[in-house]
């Protein structure tokens, strides 16, 4: 049983992904550009200096940024793993940098 818990909670971290990136993608359109590391996620929530009158949001709910495991996910401006673009990271059950099974770090694509 608490390996099924587990594996579920590992197969949700992508979809939640995808609602992050949903907003991003909004955020980007109404404000033109993405946020970047000073603004991180919380650009999503509260409009940045400078882009009030641009900003239309909050752009998703404030528990959409953590990830299965209730830790927050993590957002690179300048991606590593998607050259080009943003990374977001959740470092898994551990909640550190590495790890295997349900410890293992999930990436966007």
């Amino acid at each position: 049983m608490l390996k099924s818990i587990v594996k579920a909670k590992k197969d949700l971290a992508k979809p939640k992904m995808t609602i992050i990136e949903s907003a991003i993608e909004r955020f980007s359109l109404d404000c033109g550009q993405y946020p970047d590391d000073s603004m991180g996620l919380e650009a999503l929530l509260i409009p940045p200096a400078g882009l009030e009158e641009k900003w239309n949001g909050p752009y998703l709910k404030a528990s959409h940024l953590n990830d299965p495991w209730d830790n927050p996910y993590i957002y690179v401006a300048e991606g590593e793993i998607n050259p080009g673009s943003y990374d977001l990271v959740s470092l898994g059950a551990d909640g550190t940098e590495g790890g295997e099974a349900d410890a293992e770090d999930v990436f966007n694509d």
